[in-house]
């Protein structure tokens, strides 16, 4: 006895539930028979049928333990559709053979033999059970059956009935192999399209993951429910801290702005803004970042799809690249400026000291030929400083304990005439013992130094705290390179918002009297070294320059310098 059975399970699934089956299916038509045969006159014996009971159970458990244990599995349903088959004989026997009614269950197993292992065992089965239903009716007509069966008497119409049923088997066989064989050529082929489908999906999101831009997707109300590994890794982001999270949060102002042009214009064209944001782990980045929308398999919008990079770096070199051209262009007008102004200042100032000595001077035309003088001089200092500028000198590189020029240069700004000496002015230094750089120029580190020192002290004319620190930091490994970070900070006036990105351009200034030159040469000679410069400062409160320099024991003459400064405002709180 067999029974349909779940396809799309594996095949040992199926032997368990062809074993299951079997049992129920056995156990409902015997016992069922032995109820009637109970309460009616007995026709048949109860005794076999009780025989075909213990049959069916004790090849059950055979052949459980044969699933456990073997690894042809074919072969194993092949014996369990004989043994059905014989099982199906000794019903058909019992129940009086030729009349019997159950002939019609040899169909089951032919069917499973079909279904399970295909034509060649169908048509097999469907001879084996033909051939014993055949030997069955002749051992009637001959009367050796040991059951209490009626004899059968000829009758053509027997005949008919053996070749109807027989007929049937093979009929079964075909049909059933046929249709069986359709249902494997059909799973096949949809198992190989949902491999191929799957292969594409995978295609599809492998070229997602390993796209170098960050993209991620969001649902119409502007909440992401995608994102790839490059928009995670560029903003520092776990994935739970981008999905399910809005748009606006992670990618700031401008994602929405862009949700909203891309809506109002009802295309697919993108649409591009810069923006910055704030990563996971607290910086803040520069992202260069695309919308468009999300549409489905007919073509409606779904949602939005946002690609972005990183493109802080890029803006530094641009900022560099300008400030090169910039620069460029202050060279090739310097040396012409040389001629034209410092010359005829020269003489201008000469002849100006020669008359101041004459004696047909008053004390008023004296005093103005002074002025002259003096403010001649500034000239020429404003046209070297512009020259240094335009022209530097490459550093004459050497070791330099950065420790000793600090405290000289602090020396050095206590006993000048510069307004480090007004009462209320502090000066602190804090400065890591055997502090040397490997390789740097000292009389332009004394320049930086001098120079940021004094836009401090003149930062502050109602007197303040000037501090300067220096440490090493990083470990020296191509990670964390080593190098020495000097912070110049005080506590005056601040910087004007508006003012911060001017700082180190030449010519640039706010104080009356100032070249505008002394940040634009601290600059030249920071990248001059390869190191990097940052600003901070908070109008009211005061201002923080930081200097990093390599203290690595060589300086790649070739390498690029660290990049335009970074400069951060904060406003009064």
């Amino acid at each position: 006895m067999t029974f349909s059975f779940p396809f799309s399970a594996d095949l040992r699934d199926k032997i368990r539930w062809l074993m299951l089956f079997r049992v129920i299916v056995a156990v409902i038509l015997v016992g069922s028979l032995i109820v009637i045969q109970l309460s009616a006159v007995p026709s048949v014996s109860v005794r076999p049928l009780m025989g075909l009971v213990l049959f069916i159970v004790v090849l059950t458990i055979g052949y459980q333990w044969a699933l456990k244990r073997t690894t042809r599995l074919d072969i194993l349903v092949f014996v369990q559709v004989v043994g059905d088959i014989l099982f199906e004989t000794g019903l058909v026997a019992i129940t009086g053979g030729v009349t019997s009614p159950f002939a019609v269950t040899y169909n089951f197993s032919i069917l499973t033999a079909c279904i399970l292992l295909y034509r060649r065992f169908g048509f097999i089965s469907a001879a084996l059970a033909s051939a014993l239903y055949i030997l069955l009716v002749a051992f009637q007509y001959l009367r050796l059956l040991p059951f209490a069966v009626p004899p059968l008497i000829w009758d053509p119409r027997d005949f008919y009935v053996i070749f109807l049923n027989v007929f049937a088997f093979f009929l079964v066989a075909f049909m059933g192999s046929y249709l069986a064989e359709r249902l494997r050529r059909t799973s096949e082929n949809l198992e190989a399209r949902d491999s191929s489908y799957r292969s594409l999906q995978q295609f599809h999101q492998n070229v997602v993951e390993s796209v170098p831009s960050g993209i991620v997707a969001a649902n119409e109300e502007g909440v992401i429910f995608s994102a790839n590994r490059s928009a995670m890794e560029i903003l520092s982001r776990g994935k739970a801290d981008m999905i399910d999270k809005p748009l606006r949060a992670i990618l700031g102002e401008a994602a929405g702005r862009l949700i909203a042009r891309a809506a109002a214009n009802h295309t697919v064209q993108a649409h591009r803004e810069e923006e910055v944001v704030a990563t996971g782990d607290g910086r803040r980045i520069i992202c260069g970042m695309s919308c468009c929308p999300l549409l489905d398999g007919e073509g409606r919008r779904s949602g939005w799809i946002l690609v972005f990079q990183d493109i802080t770096e890029t803006r530094r070199l641009e900022g560099r690249m300008r400030r090169r051209e910039h620069l460029a262009l202050i060279g090739e007008m310097s040396a012409s400026m040389a001629h034209e102004i410092r010359n005829p200042l020269g003489s201008l100032s000469g002849s100006v000291q020669v008359l101041r000595e004459s004696k047909a001077l008053d004390e008023d035309e004296r005093r103005l030929m002074e002025i002259v003088v003096r403010e001649a001089d500034r000239l020429n200092e404003i046209v070297s400083a512009f020259l240094a500028y335009a022209r530097p000198k490459p550093p004459s590189l050497a070791p330099v304990d950065l420790g000793r020029v600090i405290e000289e240069t602090v020396t050095l700004l206590r006993r000048s005439d510069a307004p480090a000496g007004r009462e209320g002015l502090n000066i602190v230094t804090e400065v890591e013992p055997d502090l040397v750089l490997p390789a740097a120029d000292e009389g332009q580190l004394r320049q930086v130094l001098w120079n940021l020192a004094m836009n401090a002290v003149e930062a502050m004319p109602g007197g303040g705290t000037l501090s300067i620190r220096a440490r090493k930091s990083g470990e020296g490994g191509r990670a964390a390179p080593a190098e020495v970070a000097v912070e110049i900070s005080d506590t005056g006036e601040g910087i004007a918002p508006e003012a911060m990105g001017k700082v180190f351009l030449p010519f640039f200034t706010t104080k009356e009297r100032g070249s505008g030159l002394g940040l634009a040469i601290v600059y030249r000679i920071v990248e001059a070294h390869h190191g990097r410069i940052e600003v901070e400062s908070r109008q009211g409160t005061g201002t923080t320059v930081r200097l990093h320099l390599s203290a690595s024991p060589h300086v790649e003459e070739e390498a690029a310098p660290g990049g335009p400064p970074r400069i951060e405002t904060s406003r009064p709180r």
